[in-house]
């Protein structure tokens, strides 16, 4: 399992770390083969860097952390290209949540992009409140 809890500075930002818990799927040594890429598409600050430290706690080697093109979304997704798919979705199924394979993506990568529904997705929700 997966467990994100108490987050809040500016994306790309250092914040104070979240608490993790230990994570069932995907396995630490399956997720530090990929780069996980954190995104953020509501209009709460931090919510990228928050994801992406829980995740990296939990074993996720963290590429990048930014503001989703284009601004807010509805709804969070996650995408992954070549060579990350188990891992996309493990933490999809986690999330309740579907990977979907990124056209053009980048190999070896997953991106999640918590969009304004993030507050109700189980672990991400104490990033996206």
């Amino acid at each position: 399992m997966i467990l994100l809890a108490g987050c809040g500075a500016d994306d790309g930002r250092s914040a104070a770390g979240p608490t993790a818990g230990t994570s069932a799927a995907p396995t630490a040594s399956d997720a530090s083969d990929v780069m996980l890429d954190a995104q953020n598409g509501t209009e709460r600050p931090g919510v990228a860097s928050c994801i992406a430290n829980a995740l990296a706690a939990q074993g996720f080697v963290v590429g990048m952390t930014s503001h989703a093109a284009g601004g807010a979304r509805a709804r969070s997704s996650i995408t992954y290209g070549s060579g990350a798919e188990s891992v996309a979705n493990a933490l999809a199924s986690h999330l309740g949540m579907t990977a979907t394979k990124a056209v053009g993506g980048q190999a070896r990568t997953v991106a999640l992009i918590a969009g304004n529904d993030a507050a109700t997705i189980g672990p991400v929700a104490a990033c996206a409140k």
